[in-house]
């Protein structure tokens, strides 16, 4: 996979937003690759540490109930424990998709100006992730800080594809073929809100 891996560590500072993308939960904890997402993204906001760094996040869809619960209060709960305080969080709702989650933190952030946006995702996902922030925040520098897969996929993941490194690389890859394409790209953001996701329950 390692030629896939998007991995931009060494950058990973004086950035204006970390992105702290979803990766579901169970009825009563993080998954794994959740907390690792959390645990990243809370050790780069100490070491970037100011009073302008805002960690941005939401919750996935399929397993979130109106209000976000339990995700929000798991994952709210969790950066709170790294560090990472309410004022500095913004949570953007919940979302079904990688392009929900770019969009939406596009609108929490409107009015706002960055330099700089910094993507926490696994590495199956990595490029892709890249790949979408790019186009939603074509004005910003974007980088992807990632974590290996064996932390981002578990056998009971609410998103079917994430049970399995190689059906979690197949989808990160045929989606990335597709939103290569302005035509891919398009229609999957259009219908960003009510396809349903191919890798949830």
């Amino acid at each position: 996979m390692g030629w896939w891996v998007v991995n931009d560590r060494t950058l990973s500072s004086g950035f204006d937003v970390i992105v702290a993308i979803s990766y579901g939960t169970t009825p009563t904890s993080l998954t794994k690759g959740n907390a690792e997402v959390l645990n990243t993204a809370g050790t780069i906001y100490q070491n970037n540490k100011n009073e302008r760094t805002l960690v941005a996040w939401g919750v996935f869809t399929p397993t979130a109930d109106m209000e976000g619960n339990p995700e929000r209060a798991f994952r709210e709960k969790h950066l709170k424990e790294l560090g990472v305080t309410l004022s500095n969080q913004i949570y953007i709702g919940c979302v079904a998709s990688t392009i929900e989650e770019a969009v939406k933190t596009k609108q929490a952030l409107l009015g706002r100006s960055f330099h700089a946006i910094l993507v926490i995702a696994g590495a199956g996902h990595s490029r892709r992730a890249r790949l979408v922030w790019k186009r939603e925040f074509p004005e910003s520098e974007i980088k992807v800080v990632s974590f290996p897969w064996q932390q981002e996929t578990q056998k009971d993941n609410p998103m079917v594809a994430l049970r399995n490194r190689w059906s979690w690389l197949l989808v990160n890859m045929v989606l990335h073929l597709i939103f290569l394409t302005p035509f891919g790209y398009a229609y999957f953001r259009k219908n960003r809100r009510t396809m349903r996701q191919l890798t949830a329950i």
